[in-house]
């Protein structure tokens, strides 16, 4: 019997032997979670509304793409260091609309082959569908499928910007608009095909294709790398490459904007975190009251 007890191990994973730490449902463990996430929301709070208050922005006038979109101007009323990101903003664009949102093929962007396109693709499959959309080719051909087919891509805006700083041709600005699409999009989700009537690999269709919750579009167009100074004034000249084939142009803003190392503004879930933090210190401070009651008629009944 000696011999066996010294050849058990005396490690406690080995033995399936650890130590368990059990809250049970009672004041004072409800307590103590709250406290815990009173701490976390705290922490979060404080950080996400301290970067977001450091991040400046600057906006243009509402304007329509059906009007003149040339020398859109913006004022710089605070220095901005670079890099600058330069966003398209589209008001009252539902593309959170369920039909709208279903309107595309995933596998005929990525070049694969789609038995269920009639689906996938309602109510735009074939050039036919809708006799209001004009595709600018292909369109006698009624029996050929639309690549790429639904509404979401047929509504793509091709737009190219131009700026320049204080209106100077030699104050020219470039916009990088390299590496603006997520990294999964840029791997295997789109593939050019030589029917398409729109680039499908192009980095600005990729953006366009991630949907926004809201009827507020916020679209990544590029980067400025250079320093923005106080009282510059940027000047864009924008041009209408291909239609919205859907013919639809909403009233638009450029927004210029810089980051901070957890990425854009959020008030908003900033301010989430504090409503948690307050009711978590409500219940904190009511379960403690609780628990020291309890405490006091436990000693008072020994």
């Amino acid at each position: 019997m000696a011999k066996e007890n010294q050849r058990r191990p005396k490690e406690g994973w080995r033995q399936l032997d650890f130590r368990t730490i059990i809250c049970l449902p009672n004041a004072f463990c409800a307590a103590v979670f709250f406290f815990f996430l009173f701490i976390a929301s705290l922490i979060l709070c404080s950080v996400i509304l301290s970067f977001s208050a450091q991040i400046k922005s600057e906006e243009s006038s509402r304007f329509n793409l059906e009007d003149d979109i040339s020398n859109i101007s913006i004022n710089i009323s605070s220095t901005m260091e670079k890099p600058v990101f330069v966003y398209l903003v589209y008001y009252d664009y539902h593309q959170n609309h369920r039909i709208y949102l279903k309107s595309k093929s995933k596998s005929q962007l990525a070049g694969k082959s789609d038995n269920s396109l009639s689906t996938n693709c309602k109510p735009l499959l074939k050039f036919d569908s809708i006799d209001d959309v004009d595709f600018g080719q292909g369109n006698t051909i009624s029996s050929e499928k639309i690549v790429p087919c639904g509404l979401l891509p047929a509504s793509f805006f091709n737009i190219t910007i131009d700026a320049k700083r204080n209106s100077s041709e030699s104050n020219n600005i470039t916009i990088d608009d390299s590496d603006i699409a997520w990294g999964t999009d840029d791997e295997n989700k789109y593939k050019d095909d030589d029917n398409a009537y729109l680039k499908i690999t192009d980095s600005h269709f990729k953006v366009w294709m991630r949907t926004s919750a809201t009827n507020k579009l916020r679209k990544l167009y590029g980067k400025i790398n250079e320093k923005l100074e106080e009282d510059d004034v940027i000047l864009f000249d924008l041009k209408l490459i291909s239609e919205n084939h859907l013919k639809y142009y909403p009233d638009m803003k450029i927004i210029l904007s810089t980051t901070t190392t957890i990425g854009g503004r959020n008030f908003v879930l900033g301010w989430v975190f504090f409503v948690v933090m307050v009711l978590s210190l409500i219940w904190t401070i009511t379960f403690t009251v609780i628990w020291r009651k309890q405490s006091k008629e436990d000693l008072l009944r020994n």
